[in-house]
């Protein structure tokens, strides 16, 4: 049996690391894993997988749906996230698409993009909890001290 002492495992799921701190202990027994092969825990400070290079970033619909699929066949849900958001109260809009899921019904929401992935601090599926989620996570871990507004968003699937 392993130990999974939250801070000291993370999951290897489908080429993703998900912190194992994120899901409950309990919730292990109800990972929907259509092949165990899929599920690997790895040591924190281990080296992430190196993935098959991504498209170019101005791809972000490619990847995500690249990734659903991958996502997909483990995930308890899962779908596609496009937004539309402007940085610093600029004019400018921008867009961007992104893979949402959820590893167990009681799990956070997760998202990946060409830049990784990252849990949410969301539990629920409804969009504006979503969309909450990755506008707080964007403006928590911003690298360039930016302010980022979603002006609008939906999901594909």
């Amino acid at each position: 049996m392993v130990n999974l002492t939250p801070g000291k495992i993370r999951v290897l799921l489908l080429g993703l690391l998900i912190p194992c701190s994120t899901l409950a202990q309990d919730d292990w027994p109800n990972l929907a894993m259509p092949r165990r092969s899929q599920v690997s825990l790895v040591p924190l400070g281990t080296p992430g997988p190196i993935l098959t290079p991504a498209p170019a970033r101005t791809d972000c619909l490619l990847v995500a749906t690249e990734n659903y699929h991958r996502i997909k066949p483990s995930a308890t849900w899962s779908n596609i996230l496009i937004v539309r958001f402007r940085i610093d109260n600029s004019v400018e809009i921008y867009g961007h698409a992104m893979v949402v899921w959820k590893i167990t019904p009681r799990s956070h929401v997760f998202m990946a993009d060409s830049h990784g992935g990252a849990d949410l601090p969301v539990t629920t599926t409804f969009i504006e909890d979503v969309l909450a989620g990755v506008q707080q996570f964007w403006n928590t871990h911003s690298h360039n001290h930016k302010t980022y507004t979603i002006t609008e968003g939906h999901f594909v699937l």
